[in-house]
């Protein structure tokens, strides 16, 4: 009966249920302080052992952007002949890769041929003009020693001779044009290429200059995006950038940075090469290209861990103040810092601290300003 009444006393088990309460919530504590930056240093301290780093100041730090650029060919045309005619020809069809030199569309050069016999003959009876007038004037000098003929008629044969040369000369010429004619009759590859576009088919008329295939460059391609604001700084010429087109990584130098900014975007044009021929890439894909900006602005590296929410939306790090006597504690101290630029696991700040200052690194939410600590024997490595 004492047995049961003791077990049924209300205060014995109030006094026994909150003893294991807190033997339960004490080594609860205990069990996540092992995992945790700030830990106790052992049965009946107070100190919490924290981890640091010393914080050394950098004259500025880098961000890589990305650009999206398109893949151009480094040569583009668009052909056509430089005189007028009937399109006797295609040789070539869309997507077919031409040489240098080949032909790839003729005219029709009938009408051109046949004007040619007729500057021929034109140049023949020139030829034959200039012969008599040389004979008659042959004649009329030596009649003229002997005064036999008068001066006007010296002059006459003289003059004839000249006409009959003129004559001769302009025949002559003219043949010649009508062969460049002939020549740009046919419109020939000026480079190695890939034809990308026919807008002439045969039989139909054009003027001299209509469009009648367009070709592109196959060997080189390269990229052209638009660059603004203050990155043109840290661009120069041969430059080395990373460049992902279709999942390739590629890497592209820098041609070229045109002097002149678009009128709408006020961007400029960088122009990136490549140094060989590349597979599976056609023009007008996208390029995506990786550019790294240095930005000269003081600051500090510090882990993330190392932040902690301030007041007014600033951040703040709690720093370590070591007492003049060496018992291994220090004092914890809050210090307001800007944060710059975030980084996947660290930020770069704008902080007042000075050099070598130990900063406080993880378990901020044990920490207090004004706390006791046990800063840890060594320092962790910078992220």
């Amino acid at each position: 009966m004492k047995r049961s009444a003791l077990i049924t006393n209300p205060r014995v088990v109030s006094l026994a249920t909150i003893t294991t309460v807190l033997l339960g919530v004490t080594a609860l504590a205990i069990f996540a302080q092992k995992d945790d930056t700030a830990v106790a240093d052992g049965p009946g301290s107070q100190a919490l052992t924290v981890r640091w780093q010393s914080i050394q100041p950098e004259p500025g730090y880098s961000i890589t952007r990305a650009f999206v650029g398109r893949v151009e060919a480094q040569q583009e045309s668009q052909l056509g002949f430089e005189v007028p005619g009937k399109v006797k020809q295609l040789l070539y069809r869309e997507g077919d890769r031409v040489t240098a030199g080949q032909i790839l569309a003729r005219l029709d050069t009938q009408l051109l041929e046949a004007r040619r016999e007729e500057l021929r003959a034109a140049r023949d009876q020139a030829q034959a003009e200039l012969d008599l007038a040389d004979i008659r004037l042959e004649r009329i000098t030596r009649a003229h020693k002997r005064k036999a003929a008068t001066d006007d008629e010296l002059d006459e044969a003289q003059q004839s001779r000249l006409a009959a040369a003129a004559n001769l000369a302009r025949a002559s010429a003219g043949i010649q044009t009508l062969e460049v004619e002939l020549e740009k009759s046919e419109l020939v590859a000026p480079y190695d290429a890939v034809v990308a576009a026919k807008h002439i088919d045969a039989g139909q008329v054009v003027s001299a200059g209509t469009t009648v295939i367009e070709l592109y460059d196959i060997e080189r391609p390269e990229v052209r995006l638009g660059v603004g604001g203050g990155l043109l700084e840290d661009l120069a010429i041969d430059q080395t950038h990373e460049v992902s087109v279709n999942g390739q990584t590629l890497t592209g130098t820098i041609r070229q940075i045109l002097p002149a900014r678009e009128r709408v975007g006020r961007d400029v044009d960088v122009i990136l090469e490549f140094d060989a021929q590349l597979d599976g890439i056609r023009r007008g894909d996208l390029a995506r290209v990786q550019i790294e900006q240095a930005i000269e602005q003081p600051g500090v590296w510090l882990p993330i861990q190392a932040l902690t929410e301030g007041v007014r939306g600033l951040w703040s790090v709690y720093t370590i103040e070591r007492g003049p006597d060496d018992n291994g504690t220090a004092v914890i101290r809050r210090s307001d810092v800007e944060v710059l630029h975030p980084e996947s696991n660290r930020v770069f700040v704008r902080s007042a601290l000075p050099a070598g200052t130990e900063v406080v690194v993880g378990g901020l939410h044990r920490l207090a300003p004004g706390m006791e600590v046990r800063p840890a024997d060594t320092e962790i490595d910078a992220p």
